[in-house]
């Protein structure tokens, strides 16, 4: 069952009744120690546990995009902040998916390896082979979706302020970003000239050679979106690269103008809850961490 009171580890008198009056073959679930958990440590586990009277069943909100911080977003992330040990804790994990059934299929893959064998879990290890299915074992392909997985990696949270997520954007990205701010030339431009390539021509290596379809229609804008935005970051690259300072301003106007462009594409209508009641909203594509860059790159300029 799930109960009413179905999150934290706070005592109530609904949690006594419960613990003391219902059979105990009756399975309950719980959603952690929050509606949406941040992270599930064994502790938690342990004392809601003692609060309904058995071993609980975990009701895992992720990679779900059906509220309102997650407008916008696929939540492409692996399945983590869940401490070894949830094995003995718990009586079994489910996971609540995204309306897009197919993408949600990287959450969902991860979690299960997580639930195999927590102990030994590796979350990118786990992430990056699941991808690599995806892709057919083919390594372009491989390549191309783990750059698209990467910048829909944030994972918002729910209660309280939302707006600090619990897993990071765009992490890979950001740490070639992070490297040109340092030193502006040489082998960092370079790899972010390369890497910009794999974001502008992923869309097309993922339609080709992913062989579920379903992914790429169900996760459409957001493909057209990335391919947007890895032009609009090859063109920062060429003008970060440029020696003329005309050529440089044209190609940092040119990446406003895609980025521009990119930041134009919308949600597909009705395909989750937030669509219905929002209506159609911009995709995110590494947000807060793309677009920022490409805004400051003509400062980087000396």
């Amino acid at each position: 069952m799930v109960p009413t009171e179905y999150i934290g580890i706070n005592d109530s008198p609904y949690k006594k009744t419960l613990r003391e009056t219902l059979d105990e073959r009756i399975v309950v679930q719980w959603t952690g120690i929050q509606t949406v958990a941040t992270s599930i440590k064994v502790a938690d586990a342990q004392k809601a546990a003692q609060d309904y009277g058995r071993k609980l069943f975990l009701w895992d909100n992720y990679p779900v995009n059906d509220f309102q911080n997650t407008a916008g977003r696929l939540l492409l992330a692996p399945y983590d902040k869940r401490e070894a040990g949830l094995s003995e804790a718990l009586n079994g994990i489910v996971l609540n998916p995204m309306n897009q059934a197919s993408p949600s299929k990287l959450a969902i893959a991860t979690g299960a390896s997580f639930a195999w064998n927590d102990a030994a879990y590796d979350a990118g290890r786990t992430w990056r082979a699941t991808a690599a299915y995806l892709a057919d074992w083919e390594p372009l392909t491989t390549m191309s979706l783990l750059a698209f997985l990467d910048t829909q990696h944030l994972a918002p949270g729910h209660d309280g302020d939302g707006t600090k997520p619990w897993q990071p954007q765009a992490p890979a990205l950001a740490a070639k970003l992070d490297a040109v701010r340092a030193n502006p030339s040489g082998e960092a431009l370079e790899e972010l000239t390369r890497y910009a390539g794999v974001l502008a021509a992923a869309p097309e290596r993922i339609r080709s050679g992913v062989a579920d379809k379903a992914f790429s229609e169900q996760a459409k804008p957001w493909l057209d979106a990335t391919g947007l935005w890895g032009q609009a970051l090859q063109a920062t690259a060429d003008g970060l690269a440029a020696q003329d300072p005309a050529v440089a301003q044209e190609r940092f106007a040119e990446a406003n103008r895609l980025a521009v462009e990119a930041g134009k594409i919308t949600t597909i209508p009705e395909a989750t809850v937030v669509d219905v009641q929002l209506g159609v909203t911009p995709v995110k594509v590494a947000d807060g961490v793309l677009d920022t860059f490409i805004a400051e790159a003509p400062g980087l300029v000396t």
